[in-house]
């Protein structure tokens, strides 16, 4: 029996372990947006681990190119520790990349139509277009923003990255049994518009995507990391019970991890 180990690094962030494979998605370990943008986005706990200890890296997935999923300083690290480990991120991740002088030589892009291969056949990713807070595509067709449906083994994942529910995701997903949806719960709203932060779907949003998507356990994500743009577990989880979903909700708080057993 082969196990599935996945720790969470913050905001969209997670180290996937199965077998010999180690799979990072969306890394933000450092304070680059604070440092950027203002210390009102100073990260609202430590980072889980610094790159320079994530070692043996096989993936790096990244959903889009927003500094706290694309951040230079974490990506810099981790090529440099880990220079076997490939890239696969969507096109205007690879701007950023540039820009920052950092190695692109394993860089991927990796778009809706795009398989990544792992080397390993009990694993398969597979890139689908996110909708941040709308689908929006260059003039290859290739995805602005991504959300990654990963198989380990008989366990389907998907990580949606930053998106709301949107019908082309939804009936790209409509054949797929999901064991696990990552879903960001930190919602669009007026207040957030004006201070210049993007949304994405809100807390009942995701509860109701969750169950049309038939999904077997929803894990939130993108609510713990930036203080003004933080979800209060509470207002979820008031929610979940009262709507009495017949799925599993888990909460997974950084730097901590579950274990699923696999056939």
């Amino acid at each position: 029996m082969k196990g599935l180990n996945i720790t969470a690094l913050g905001q969209t962030g997670y180290l996937m372990e199965y077998a010999n494979t180690r799979i990072l998605i969306d890394p933000y370990l450092s304070e680059y947006v604070a440092d950027k943008y203002g210390v009102h986005l100073k990260r609202m706990s430590p980072s889980a681990i610094s790159p320079a200890e994530l070692m043996d890296i096989d993936i790096i997935l990244i959903t889009h190119a927003h500094e706290d999923h694309c951040d230079p300083l974490t990506l810099n690290a981790l090529i440099l520790n880990n220079p076997s480990a490939r890239i696969f991120g969507s096109y205007n991740c690879l701007d950023i990349l540039k820009e920052n002088d950092i190695d692109t030589t394993s860089f991927h892009v990796s778009d809706d139509a795009s398989g990544v291969k792992t080397g390993d056949t009990d694993i398969s990713i597979v890139a689908l277009p996110s909708a941040h807070t709308k689908l929006e595509y260059n003039e290859h067709g290739n995805s602005k923003f991504l959300g990654y449906l990963i198989r380990f083994g008989d366990i389907v994942l998907y990580h949606a990255g930053d998106t709301i529910p949107h019908e082309i995701i939804t009936e790209r997903l409509s054949t797929k049994t999901i064991d696990w949806a990552f879903l960001p719960i930190n919602e669009q709203n007026h207040f957030r518009d004006r201070e210049g932060i993007i949304g994405n779907m809100s807390p009942k949003e995701a509860l109701l995507w969750a169950k049309e998507l038939r999904v077997k356990n929803l894990i939130p994500t993108h609510w713990d990391t930036f203080e003004p743009n933080s979800t209060d577990p509470d207002e979820l989880n008031l929610l979940y019970e009262k709507g009495q979903y017949d799925f599993n909700l888990k909460w997974l708080e950084i730097d901590k991890s579950i274990s699923i057993n696999l056939l």
